[in-house]
């Protein structure tokens, strides 16, 4: 039997009631992780599910309900985290939405949204997190990007928040590399993943986005949650403050 990864290790994954997230939480579980899952109060079944699902890999599982782009939320999880298992070792935020529409016709609220939704949450989150990887003296920290943050039509508001979160990535790195600090962060720059919200796009839509990737198909869960176990396990010791591309080639405008 192959040993796992990250025994005993203590990890954050915001969103992980589905999609991403919830590949990425079952990922971390398998390698001997426990996993704390945030999510709204409207996932109760499917967090329940991903925790009984765990629990079958023979780790525990934890649901902090909140909303992520409310500062307190932040605090919270990674409070509640602490209390619960003593540390935290792993932070995977995530947590994300789009609003897609072009910029002219999107208003402020819309905006904001999803600028707090996607990006402010990162530093929520991140803040209080780093606070209690800092006292261990070490921590890895993973955010979910997407190629989105280049630009895209109709997307002005994820790709602001998209590449916010990628410069908040970076500020986080230099700061503790400059601590001369163990702990790491990293961003993963995700293409067209096979996810709900994926497959509501129409089917031209759906063929564009094939089209524009060279591997010729969309990206699974399964794969993208192994690129996300690789960036936060020891395997990756010397990366640190890059944005890994796992989009199956596709080319920046």
């Amino acid at each position: 039997m192959q040993t796992p990864e990250l025994p005993g290790k203590i990890a954050i994954v915001t969103g992980g009631s589905r999609g991403i997230g919830r590949g990425i939480a079952l990922k971390l579980a398998q390698e001997g992780a426990t996993v704390v899952i945030n999510s709204t109060e409207g996932s109760r079944e499917l967090v329940g599910e991903v925790i009984k699902t765990m629990k079958g890999y023979g780790v525990d599982g934890l649901w902090v309900p909140g909303d992520i782009s409310q500062e307190e939320t932040g605090e919270r999880l990674v409070a509640e985290t602490v209390e619960h298992f003593g540390r935290l070792d792993i932070l995977v935020h995530n947590a994300g939405i789009t609003d897609n529409d072009f910029a002219i016709r999107t208003t402020g609220e819309r905006w904001r949204r999803v600028i707090e939704t996607n990006l402010s949450s990162g530093f929520y989150v991140g803040k209080p997190a780093y606070i209690q990887m800092n006292r261990q003296r070490e921590g890895v920290a993973l955010f979910v990007s997407s190629v989105v943050a280049h630009g895209n039509a109709g997307q002005a508001s994820y790709a602001a928040s998209k590449s916010g979160l990628e410069g908040l990535m970076r500020g986080l790195a230099v700061e503790y590399m400059s601590l001369k600090r163990p702990i790491r962060a990293n961003a993963v720059a995700f293409g067209g993943v096979k996810t709900d919200m994926v497959e509501k796009l129409t089917d031209e839509q759906r063929e564009a986005l094939i089209k524009a990737t060279p591997l010729g198909r969309l990206i699974t869960i399964e794969e993208a949650s192994e690129v996300a176990l690789f960036l936060v396990s020891p395997r990756s010791a010397i990366i640190n403050g890059a944005v890994i591309d796992a989009d199956g080639g596709m080319l920046r405008r």
